[in-house]
């Protein structure tokens, strides 16, 4: 396995070697839904993680990842049984 390429999970122009460190901050939105802002160290948006209201009401938990213009980068959704 460690002669095998690295394959990105997340699209390529969101990943990058680890060489310097990364300072992220994140906050909560004021709401019912867990939203959250996630700013580098110059407060410019990097991603927003939102969920709909639905699934504060529903047994599956929904996330969304969006890049600071907005385009959808990863749906995660938890499984029922976990």
């Amino acid at each position: 396995m460690r002669n095998q390429p690295k394959t990105a999970i997340i699209g390529t122009q969101y990943c990058a070697p680890a060489t310097h460190p990364v300072v992220l901050i994140v906050t909560k939105d004021i709401s019912l839904k867990y939203n959250f802002t996630i700013k580098d160290i110059n407060k410019n948006v990097v991603f927003k993680v939102k969920s709909p209201l639905a699934t504060i009401l529903t047994p599956r938990q929904h996330r969304f990842l969006y890049d600071a213009n907005g385009n959808l980068i990863l749906h995660l959704q938890e499984s029922v049984c976990s």
